[in-house]
């Protein structure tokens, strides 16, 4: 639940090429909150654009981020009809927010100043990228992980959004209501189910893909146990289904090693497509548009996950059913658990009286 972009020079070098960097005003859209409503998120309601030379150190280093770009621009033609969700890319530059840089696809005011000092007032609906204050240091600092590269995880959810009608995006109800009880959040390593797994492995593949970094190997297995006890085993072809870094690592691996220099962008076109609900069902969709590359996607996914992993075509609602089992039951223990809770505290007030 949670549209974004970007890096440093000394990766910007390779990854570059011939690109041209995004533009102002037509691929990006700088904003800044002017209103906010607080919860775990500070949802802004409504937004002010920034012109040219306000922020302009972190503006131009997005600006200057050449591989996504193209993904951008070129993903113009899946926008909806009626203007409810489009490109351009809204970065909202939030220095007083102290939370975590987040996307989310809501609707907002977006006030645009005018010579006169009046402004445009005109009402969006689209996925907002908004960059806390940690962030925008870490990008004024050139430093790719914390900044840019957290820029690039929330740009691949905001991609992911414009190919999804909001109803059929691959979300996990019971993992958002359940960290809504609990503010767990989420990490590489955590194993949750296959839509929770391929909405945020989505989002860390753009995030490592963008900045030429790579994945360790680890994210494949998992740890039992505690202290020096705990022993390393690999995941089961099950986990890796519902582990984001796991789907984020196969997903990684396939546009390496698969000869396509338009992987992501293919992969965004089946996304508006074939509205695939997990990660194995976009690789099935992508094979079946392009059958000269299953050979190599299957190689490449047995490869990366030691032939414990494969596409099964055959996956249906049924199975995906099956493997939310668990996060049901999770989220009936977190309602158990805050209801407890909450009894406890009026127990509590009541002995006080």
């Amino acid at each position: 639940m949670r549209f974004a972009v970007l890096f440093a020079a000394a990766l910007l070098a390779p990854l570059a090429g011939a690109e041209e960097p995004l533009r102002r005003g037509r691929d990006v859209i700088f904003v800044r909150p002017t209103t906010t409503i607080g919860y775990d998120h500070q949802v802004a309601l409504e937004f002010e654009t920034l012109g040219p030379d306000q922020d302009a150190q972190v503006s131009e280093r997005i600006l200057g981020f050449a591989p996504l770009a193209r993904e951008v621009r070129d993903y113009r033609s899946h926008r909806r009809s009626r203007g409810l969700v489009a490109l351009p890319l809204y970065v909202a530059l939030a220095r007083g927010f102290v939370g975590t840089t987040y996307c989310v696809r809501q609707g907002f005011l977006l006030h645009t100043p005018l010579p006169s000092g009046e402004s445009d007032t005109q009402f969006r609906i689209a996925p907002v990228v908004t960059l806390s204050g940690s962030s925008l240091k870490a990008i004024e600092a050139g430093k790719g992980e914390e900044g840019l590269g957290v820029l690039c995880h929330e740009a691949g959810h905001a991609l992911m959004s414009v190919a999804y009608p909001l109803p059929l995006y691959p979300g996990s109800a019971p993992e958002g209501l359940r960290d809504l009880l609990t503010s767990e959040g989420h990490w590489y390593g955590k194993v949750t189910d296959p839509l929770f797994a391929y909405s945020e492995g989505w989002a860390e593949f753009c995030e490592f893909f963008y900045t030429n970094r790579a994945l360790p190997p680890t994210l494949l297995q998992t740890r039992e146990g505690q202290g020096p006890q705990a022993k390393t085993r690999p995941l089961t072809a099950e986990e890796i289904r519902k582990c984001e870094g796991a789907q984020a690592y196969l997903l990684l691996a396939v546009a390496r090693a698969v000869e396509d220099e338009d992987i992501v962008r293919r992969w965004l076109s089946t996304m508006a497509r074939s509205r695939p609900r997990t990660m194995m069902e976009l690789l099935a969709r992508y094979v079946e548009a392009h059958p000269e590359r299953g050979e190599a996607v299957e190689k490449a996914v047995a490869e990366a996950s030691g032939g414990r992993f494969h596409v099964d075509k055959d996956y249906g609602a049924g199975d995906l059913f099956r493997d939310q089992a668990d996060s049901w039951r999770r989220l009936g223990e977190a309602l158990a658990d805050r209801l407890r809770a909450l009894r406890k505290a009026a127990e509590g007030g009541e002995k006080k009286k």
